[in-house]
């Protein structure tokens, strides 16, 4: 009986340590808005890559949804690849032509969707 007693105690704290160091994971949707076109997919990915998806454009926005995402801050990387090449096309002036947006965001498990404003860098820099 003591073996069996022994052996609680030393499972017990393992299991709620497990409990503690779990994060909590969940699915987000990004709401895409102000793509130029119709036309098109829209890019999106963390800053570490881990996290990506990519969709098409529908009625000037587009949603993505990422699965199994921990709660933390992220960097938010997305673009419009309106010709379908699957990269951020640029001038030559290393300028991007197509609209993209770097964001931050803070995912918790209170909110499940965020927006994301895609914006264009070149009209930007031209307008300064």
């Amino acid at each position: 009986m003591k073996k069996i007693y022994f052996a609680f105690l030393m499972t017990f704290p393992l299991m709620s340590t497990s409990a503690v160091l779990a994060q909590t994971e969940q699915s987000v949707t990004l709401k895409i808005t102000n793509v130029p076109t119709s036309q098109g997919k829209v890019l999106l990915t963390t800053a570490d890559g881990k996290y990506y998806a990519m969709t098409d454009v529908k009625d000037f926005t587009a949603e993505v949804k990422l699965d199994n995402i921990p709660d933390g801050a992220y960097t938010i990387y997305a673009f419009h690849d309106s010709n379908g090449n699957h990269m951020l096309d640029k001038d030559e002036d290393n300028i991007p032509v197509e609209y993209c947006s770097i964001q931050q965001i803070e995912i918790t498990g209170k909110s499940k969707v965020y927006q994301i404003k895609l914006v264009s860098i070149k009209d930007k820099v031209s307008n300064k």
